[in-house]
């Protein structure tokens, strides 16, 4: 059976049965100018709508990544440089936020990721990450292991880990390095973290791989570079954590001065990989081929803004993107995947959202 079939049936499945139909919207910041902390909007999936942006969080510095616990009711957030201050809250039923543990564990990087089965959380350092083990009710139980790069840099002064993500079945841990341009994977242990194999390395020097995204059948891993503005195609072992380089794309029609692409992220159900760029603010939608292992610029949809960060909703029909003081809903199109601007809302130096269903 076809693998994205196969991949869809089971996204498909989750959404069915698990969706909300009203979410809280959280927005990572910068905490310059007027913005002061972590901010709140309504969002309905049903018709789109995006309500205002409310302050709920003012104890934070630079709390510019976000990520939220498979149970929806924990949101972490990570305070951006060495003055960063982050932390970890329980989600209340009207939005707001209350401290759970200290913001020290989850200061100094740049991003998070929880994994699937609510276990692990991953924090970037600048030069590796540290892997939290979770407790039943989100908070940080004990470190598990701190890595740090050591392999030379390629194009600037590193290491420089700009990502951390965990594989779908949460045995392993990808970390994306953009300085020594390298994506090593590794084995998650009850003592520990065991690197497997030699890591990926970028085959272009100076592209700058940034973050990923795995296609929905777990077996293929879209690498992202935001100076080269290319997406590199892994081919990827679940069980032994294993990759293998299959090819690389441009993921954008016109060539900026600077690139600066930012994220990257796969449609739950359609055969789609999204991807922004920073270097003239547009959108890149791209038609995955060859079962995964191949993908196909189909258009570039422009106007969006510098989209540092987005995301897709649970339901598939909703593309949300932090860019330019304001966070927007763009209605998918579930043929083509084209965008279509549904609502907008002032959002002040947001540079990540995250959805939280309303229970």
């Amino acid at each position: 059976m076809n693998t994205f079939l196969v991949g869809c049936c089971f996204f498909v499945c989750l959404i069915s049965v698990g969706a909300a139909e009203s979410y809280h919207l959280y927005t990572g910041t910068y905490t310059t100018g007027d913005a002061q902390g972590i901010y709140h909007h309504s969002f309905h999936a049903e018709s789109g709508e995006l309500g205002p942006a409310q302050l709920v969080m003012e104890n934070v510095h630079h709390p510019s990544f976000l990520a939220v616990h498979p149970n929806g009711k924990v949101l972490y957030a990570v305070g951006e440089s060495r003055k960063g201050k982050g932390g970890i809250f329980t989600i209340e039923n009207d939005g707001g936020l209350s401290a759970v543990q200290s913001e020290a564990l989850l200061s100094g990087g740049c991003h998070i990721s929880v994994d699937n089965s609510g276990k692990y959380v991953a924090v970037t350092t600048g030069k590796g990450f540290v892997l939290y083990a979770l407790a039943e009710d989100g908070s940080i139980e004990h470190t598990v292991d701190r890595v740090t790069h050591t392999w030379p840099h390629r194009w600037r002064k590193g290491p420089m880990v700009h990502a951390v993500y965990f594989n779908t079945i949460s045995s392993h841990l990808l970390a994306v390095d953009m300085a020594c341009e390298q994506v090593p994977v590794y084995e998650i242990q009850h003592n520990g973290v065991k690197l497997v194999g030699p890591p990926f390395i970028s085959p272009v020097i100076e592209s700058g791989p940034r973050h990923a995204a795995f296609h929905t059948s777990g077996s293929y891993c879209y690498v992202l570079n935001e100076l080269s503005g290319t997406i590199d195609i892994l081919w990827y072992d679940q069980e032994t954590g294993g990759t293998v380089y299959l090819n690389s794309v441009n993921a954008f029609h016109q060539a900026a001065e600077k690139e600066w692409a930012a994220e990257i992220q796969m449609h739950p159900t359609l055969p789609f990989v999204y991807a922004s760029i920073r270097g003239h603010g547009s959108l890149a939608v791209l038609r995955v081929r060859e079962k995964g292992a191949d993908l196909q610029l189909e258009q570039e949809i422009e106007g969006i803004g510098t989209a540092r960060h987005f995301i897709i909703d649970p339901s598939g029909r909703w593309l949300l993107t932090a860019a330019s003081d304001k966070v927007s809903v763009y209605a998918i199109n579930q043929i083509n995947g084209d965008l279509k601007l549904q609502a907008s809302q002032a959002s002040p130096k947001v540079q990540c959202v995250v959805l939280a269903p309303i229970k």
